[in-house]
């Protein structure tokens, strides 16, 4: 939600730097708003200003300055400092953070709900673990991967069927069938071919 919030802001920042003059009219390219790898680079930093360098012709550490200086009064950024080559690193208000933890706390469970699958129908199917054979940690990976994917889908607004697909059928578990069969009738006295362990 912050990263929206912020790149929504750094468009405005770009829009009205195009309007005033400040940078050339050319249509603005995709860019990232993600969190920095070092911490102390702020809360988050964008490349706007590296990406629009060639269209607009001009230097991206003059077009971050320009942005910089053409972000509106808001409740979110903190500071906003040109870094490196061109980068904006920006820092969230803590006002901002601790409404946000506010929100999250708020909303518990449904927090991070959202509509993007827009009730479209959706099937995940996965399969059980194989009954003939010893339970390891890889025989849990399809049952907890295919739920936890129903279950993120379902948070995103899609109409989820699961599809579990019970691993009783084949060779494998019709000879383990047959061997239970043939221990039992062997204990139960019978004597002939089908008390042979296939």
């Amino acid at each position: 939600m912050a990263r929206e919030a912020l790149a929504d802001l750094i468009r405005h920042a770009a829009t009205v730097a195009q309007t005033s003059g400040l940078l050339p009219k050319v249509a603005l390219p995709e860019f990232s708003v993600e969190p920095p790898s070092r911490p102390e680079h702020g809360d988050y930093a964008t490349n706007l200003a590296m990406r629009l360098a060639r269209a607009a012709r001009m230097a991206p550490n003059a077009i971050a300055q320009i942005l910089v200086s053409s972000m509106p009064p808001n409740d979110m950024v903190a500071t906003a400092e040109v870094a490196g080559a061109g980068f904006i690193n920006i820092t969230l208000k803590p006002e901002y953070l601790g409404h946000r933890i506010a929100s999250i706390i708020e909303e518990a469970g449904l927090y991070g709900n959202n509509d993007q699958g827009g009730g479209r129908r959706i099937q995940v199917e996965f399969v059980s673990a194989n009954p003939t054979e010893r339970l390891h940690a890889a025989s849990g990976r399809a049952a907890s991967l295919g739920a936890a994917l129903g279950n993120l889908l379902r948070a995103s607004g899609w109409q989820v069927e699961l599809e579990y697909y019970v691993n009783d059928a084949g060779s494998r578990l019709a000879a383990f069938g047959q061997s239970i069969l043939a221990r039992y009738l062997a204990a139960r006295g019978h004597v002939g071919p089908e008390t042979e362990v296939p």
